[in-house]
């Protein structure tokens, strides 16, 4: 058995059985690579498996989303009595959004814009009185983007000044949703105590990066990614190659791992790769408080 064959398509094997992709078939995904490497002509063109990917992924998380919603619905449940209650409370402010919110301390600074990098203290509980998160505790007020968190938070410290300290309510649809978050459970209604230490001043930009050496460093990072990414292709190229000269795509494994590899490098021109790319994750970016 070829070791890095099997550790490739154990990692990736996993990550498509966690999204529900537990049922394809193993000889197709063999025999597409086979078919790509002998430069035969593939028996779907590259548009329609772009849609059948996109539409199998689609399909998956409309899946897992009803199935969330169901198994957290007491959470979900929960949280809207909660936000119900909390509304009758003397001083909670409950806006269109669903977002409510209560002064504490008004500040009288100015309020961050959504591009703002803004430096806070705070804490997070669930309802039922669960401290998940704390910059107290940890001893230092936490920086981020505001366009970089969930959007109970950005629409809430938008609208507070500097030196403000607020309590927040955030229905789930305003938090993580249908998304697991640490300690959070899907569709939670989050309780935050915010204050707002501050904005951080933008970073200065580079004499050396203004005006026309601003484009020439572009060109030489993008270059240097093209360059990265030809790469990487042609040792997938080699490594598939030699699997399957040898004949280890017999292993089920394997072989899936070895062809969610391949399509990526020799479907890019479709847009499968784009497709997988959405579908598996990676929004790139991943939400904080």
């Amino acid at each position: 058995m070829d070791k890095v064959s099997y550790a490739l398509g154990l990692g990736i094997g996993r990550q498509l059985s966690q999204m529900g992709a537990d049922n394809l078939d193993i000889d197709d995904f063999a025999k597409a690579i086979k078919d790509i490497l002998a430069g035969k002509k593939p028996e779907i063109d590259d548009a329609e498996a772009q849609t059948l990917v996109k539409d199998f992924f689609e399909k998956q998380e409309a899946k897992q989303r009803a199935a969330a919603a169901e198994k957290f619905k007491e959470t979900k449940e929960k949280g809207e009595a909660y936000l119900a209650e909390n509304a009758k409370k003397e001083g909670v402010v409950t806006l269109p959004s669903g977002l409510q919110y209560q002064v504490i301390k008004e500040g009288n600074g100015r309020r961050p814009k959504a591009t703002d990098k803004v430096k806070c203290h705070y804490e997070g509980m669930l309802v039922d009185g669960t401290l998940f998160d704390s910059s107290i505790q940890r001893g230092e007020p936490a920086t981020f983007p505001l366009n970089g968190v969930i959007k109970g938070w950005t629409e809430a410290l938008t609208m507070m000044p500097v030196g403000s300290k607020w309590e927040l309510y955030i229905p789930q649809n305003l938090g993580y949703g249908a998304r697991q978050a640490g300690k959070i459970k899907p569709y939670s209604t989050l309780i935050f105590t915010v204050e707002l230490v501050g904005i951080d001043k933008p970073e200065p930009v580079q004499e050396s990066l203004k005006n026309t050496g601003d484009s020439s460093k572009s060109f030489v990072l993008l270059l240097t990614c093209a360059v990265g990414a030809l790469v990487g292709l042609c040792v997938c190229f080699c490594l598939v190659w030699d699997v399957c000269t040898n004949g280890y795509l017999k292993t089920d494994l394997g072989s899936l791992g070895l062809f969610v590899l391949c399509v990526g490098g020799f479907m890019a021109g479709g847009g499968v790769n784009k497709a997988l790319g959405e579908r598996l994750g990676n929004k790139g970016r991943t939400d904080k408080k």
